[in-house]
């Protein structure tokens, strides 16, 4: 048991350590990320658009649960996925 926790204890320290030294690197670049996203963006506008979510869901309306269940899952666009429009 001692050697199951220990080895625990250091699993933790190791992945709190590679977590935040990918935070302190992100940290030192994203100004750069964010330019980067930027200019590849574009305007878009959204036509037919509607977004239905079950009230269990409603607290975290950006969480993917249950949006592979049927074409569309909770993100709607409008018109069938497989549809040609």
């Amino acid at each position: 048991m001692r050697e199951a926790k220990r080895i625990t204890e250091e699993e933790i320290k190791y992945q709190w350590d590679y977590y935040s030294e990918l935070a302190r690197q992100r940290n030192e670049v994203i100004s750069q990320i964010k330019e980067a996203l930027t200019s590849v963006s574009q305007p878009f506008q959204f036509e037919k658009w509607q977004r239905a979510i079950k009230y269990k869901y409603s607290w975290h309306p950006l969480c993917t649960n249950g949006s592979l269940t049927f074409n569309g899952g909770r993100f709607n666009t409008g018109n069938d996925v497989n549809s040609k429009e």
